[in-house]
């Protein structure tokens, strides 16, 4: 027999290296078909606070600037934030740490304004959607 050729002698024009890496693609198949990595961790927002430029920062009228602050618990790339439906304004930050705000242009329904953050790490693993602060905060959109 033949080192790698399951003892088999080469047949015809084969050769020990063609025997071998025939058995090599055998084998490397074989454990090739294992398990996928396990997904990553997603990433969680561990302070998410909301703000108006408004006199009072629980409300907010048209012109006012609404800010969204959020932490994580790791790098992220830049959030993605709706603030009534609408699309940010402004993204500041970096890192673990963002501001996200958005000038108030009458577009907004009046009463709790809604908002969402969709984010993800730098390894482009997605968090789940935020719609809510950590905080209780909350900003009451006014006529």
């Amino acid at each position: 027999g033949t080192l790698g050729s399951g003892g088999l002698t080469p047949q015809g024009d084969e050769t020990f290296p063609q025997t071998m890496l025939v058995d090599y693609v055998r084998v490397f198949q074989a454990v090739d078909d294992g398990p996928v990595d396990p997904p990553a961790d997603p990433p969680v927002l561990t302070v998410v606070s909301v703000f108006s430029s408004n006199a009072d920062p629980t409300q907010a009228t048209v012109g006012d600037t609404v800010t969204i602050a959020l932490v994580a618990d790791r790098q992220l790339t830049a959030p993605s934030v709706t603030f009534g439906g609408q699309g940010a304004t402004s993204i500041a930050g970096g890192g673990a740490v963002w501001q996200v705000s958005r000038t108030l242009d009458g577009s907004e329904p009046s009463g709790e304004l809604a908002f969402t953050i969709d984010f993800a790490d730098l390894d482009q693993v997605a968090g789940v959607q935020v719609t809510e602060t950590t905080n209780g905060t909350s900003i009451n959109v006014v006529p």
